[in-house]
């Protein structure tokens, strides 16, 4: 619809004009209204009257009746909006009415992410110089016992530390962990009591994994359900993925990586919200969060338990003793695979969400293999040949193989050690820390790119 005010920059009139500016903006609420499929068109006024009551907005009249126009057509194309962050943005932006509410919200949500990030940096970079240097209270847990704190820099990374008697204040990995903090990586939290304001668990989350990576107590000493602070913890963890980082993104918790050691479960039980549990009673639903879990397959082992098993996110399953033909009927796995055998074939599998150890495999058949989310360690392999291998979430060990050819792969989030190697092919990788290599490869036998070249350690 033609009128002479443009939906894109609307002029507000002056008092005299201002009745017929009102009539042309409701002409263009109706049409838009019109323009809706009618099953959605009352869901449609009712989310924009609730939108205007919340945002509470002292408005002028001209000015009101052009933000209801644009609240329409937003929800014409998107189902929620959030009316804090809108009000902010107005506030923030005089000239709000040119352009759309979802560009106005997505700016300014950008600018003020970039001022936190720069405030966050700037607290990583801080020392025990500082005064004043408190710890990002998140959230408290409903008990009101604990609440999870956010650690910012190496005070806080020493502070805990001492508390609770593990690596992360040492000088050796403090550094590291700082590095990884700044570079938007990982962030690190401390679940504490609030009686006495001590820290029980620390916790790592991976912000490029979706994860939380590590989970330690005092000592190092393994979690356990029977913790009096156990439901606590599982509770702080989900109310995580209510919390947003410094770029303003959800952290999600797609799984717990690597955390076998650190949390404490009976054979073929898995750890869950619920506590500890036979694996055979995982349910999704009841078992949104999974903490750990060590699960052994046999030759009895059915395909309806293994395929129970294959879903199972953060759970350590050793598949050595699995028949054959089972190991040939995966194609997803959702945890971590352990499988000592000497000759091993997973002719179908695709995907491993957590680490692959088939270290003692001197022949590793995995023609379809594409996307591990940890290490994939097969150290005793003599002829590395993944040809559809695109992505290792960390450590690629084939060190005694004598030949390595991923045709595919583009990133290893670690080092590829391939110590024994006269042949490398890798020419898609385009992101690895580093490859280890032998001194006696020659160059001509080494398939990768310039800038990869340079990543090569002899």
């Amino acid at each position: 619809m033609e009128t002479k005010f443009k939906n894109e920059e609307k002029k507000i009139p002056d008092a005299k004009y201002e009745i017929e500016f009102l009539q042309t903006i409701e002409e263009e609420v109706n049409a838009a209204i019109e323009k809706t499929p009618e099953n959605k068109r009352e869901e449609i006024r009712q989310k924009t009257e609730e939108a205007l009551c919340a945002l509470s907005l002292d408005l002028p009249r001209a000015k009101s009746a052009i933000l209801k126009l644009k609240l329409i057509q937003y929800f014409q194309n998107d189902n929620e909006i959030d009316a804090g962050l809108l009000r902010e943005a107005i506030f923030e932006t005089p000239n709000f009415l040119k352009g759309s509410l979802k560009n106005l919200i997505e700016t300014y949500r950008t600018r003020t992410f970039k001022q936190t990030r720069e405030k966050m940096r700037r607290r990583i970079e801080m020392n025990d110089k500082e005064t004043f240097n408190p710890h990002i209270v998140e959230f408290e847990t409903d008990s009101g016992n604990y609440y999870l704190a956010r650690l910012l820099n190496q005070p806080h990374l020493t502070e805990e530390g001492k508390e609770m008697n593990h690596c992360i204040g040492a000088p050796s990995s403090a550094s590291s962990y700082i590095y990884r903090m700044k570079a938007g990586d990982i962030d690190t939290f401390s679940f504490r009591k609030k009686d006495g304001d001590f820290p029980v668990v620390t916790i790592e989350y991976d912000r490029n994994k979706d994860a939380i990576t590590q989970i330690k107590k005092n000592f190092e000493t393994k979690l356990s359900p029977s913790d009096p602070f156990f439901n606590d913890l599982v509770e702080a963890l989900k109310k995580m993925e209510e919390t947003v980082d410094d770029d303003g993104n959800k952290r999600i918790i797609k799984s717990v990586l690597e955390t076998s050691e650190y949390i404490g479960v009976s054979p073929n039980h898995i750890c869950t919200e619920r506590g500890e549990i036979p694996y055979a009673d995982y349910d999704p639903e009841k078992d949104a969060l999974v903490l750990s879990g060590e699960i052994e397959a046999t030759s009895a082992t059915t395909k309806e338990e293994l395929d129970l098993i294959s879903k199972i996110p953060s759970a350590t399953t050793d598949l050595t003793k699995l028949r054959p033909e089972l190991k040939h009927s995966l194609t997803e796995w959702r945890g971590n695979i352990i499988d000592v055998s000497a000759n091993q074939t997973y002719s179908n599998l695709e995907t491993v969400n957590g680490f692959m150890e088939v270290k003692n495999a001197k022949t590793f058949e995995a023609p379809r293999l594409a996307f591990v989310g940890e290490s994939l360690i097969a150290g005793e392999t003599i002829d590395f040949n993944l040809p559809c291998l695109q992505s290792v979430g960390g450590i690629l060990n084939a060190y005694r193989a004598r030949t390595f050819k991923a045709p595919l792969l583009q990133m290893v989030d670690g080092p590829i050690a391939v110590g024994n190697a006269d042949i490398f092919e890798a020419p898609a990788l385009k992101k690895v820390k580093y490859i280890g290599l032998s001194s006696r490869i020659s160059d001509k036998n080494i398939n990768i790119s310039k800038e990869m070249r340079e990543k090569i350690l002899r």
